[in-house]
């Protein structure tokens, strides 16, 4: 899967493949923060594939609970780096809301709040 990649959110790159799996399947192809429901996954309007197929581009993002860095947005230097980089401590949401939520170092959204606005998830 193409990703968006942005200096914010090049520490993904270290998301295992199965939690990426997990993390946009159970998705619902909707943003997860509260009451927004954006589509995840955008059709290209007119365009296809050489077969025919038609063009989606994932324009999602895939946000950090606690960041991946100690300084960074609700970063928590006690949390492994294992478990920063793992499906439990990661949120889908729109390029709005990511930025919205990490905003001023993360300051208005707690780390349970945010687990509160990540869907449904079954434990692996």
């Amino acid at each position: 899967m193409a990703l968006r990649w942005h200096r914010r959110c090049a520490a993904v790159a270290s998301l295992r493949d199965a939690d990426r799996r997990l993390l946009w399947g159970r998705s619902g192809n909707e943003c997860a923060f509260r009451d927004c429901g954006a589509a995840l996954i955008e059709a290209v309007v007119g365009k296809s594939d050489s077969k025919g197929h038609p063009i989606a581009v994932a324009v999602g993002e895939e946000a950090h609970i606690v960041a991946v860095r100690d300084d960074g947005p609700r970063g928590d230097p006690s949390m492994p780096l294992s478990e920063r980089n793992s499906y439990h401590n990661m949120i889908l949401l729109c390029p709005a809301h990511h930025v919205i939520v990490d905003r001023e170092n993360g300051r208005y959204f707690t780390v349970q709040e945010l687990h509160v606005d990540a869907p449904a998830k079954l434990t692996p």
